[in-house]
């Protein structure tokens, strides 16, 4: 068996690249979050290849989201976290549903916390299944000084 060490998208401008931290996979397909390292990894083919299929992005996106930092899939529905988006208040947070049709992926909603606040840091954690999205805010205050909070969307 061939150890995977790194997994590059196709079209990354510069020294951009996967970090295999966080990413999710179901069945034949894999969602992985890109940033930028100081040093290029060694490519290790694996069998059967993997291509890149989509490249998702947010309708709304600005500089410093993060959108992408935390990804989570379950049939034909994702859920994307931009933990530094600032729609609802500086680095308040957002996180980006997306469903598949015939293989194409498209952004269905975005999600914010009815009590947003700037610095929560909503979509910081995602996670999906069954028609019911979980979000993290781990910075959120209503609890206490940033006690977190998790936000339930159907």
């Amino acid at each position: 068996m061939k150890r995977l060490r790194a997994l590059l998208p196709a079209n990354l401008p510069g020294r951009t690249f996967f970090r295999g931290s966080l990413l999710a996979l179901l069945g034949s397909v894999l969602l992985l979050r890109c940033g930028v390292l100081d040093s290029t990894p060694e490519d290790t083919p694996i069998d059967p290849p993997w291509t890149q299929t989509q490249k998702l992005t947010a309708s709304d996106a600005q500089v410093g989201d993060k959108f992408g930092f935390s990804v989570a899939i379950s049939g034909d529905v994702a859920v994307v976290g931009a933990f530094t988006e600032d729609s609802s208040g500086s680095d308040a947070g957002a996180a980006y549903l997306f469903e598949s049709s015939g293989g194409v992926w498209t952004q269905v909603a975005q999600l914010t916390a009815s009590d947003a606040q700037s610095g929560d840091r909503f979509g910081v954690s995602v996670a999906v299944s069954g028609g019911v999205a979980v979000v993290g805010a781990w910075l959120e205050n209503s609890g206490g000084s940033n006690a977190g909070a998790a936000y339930i969307f159907k």
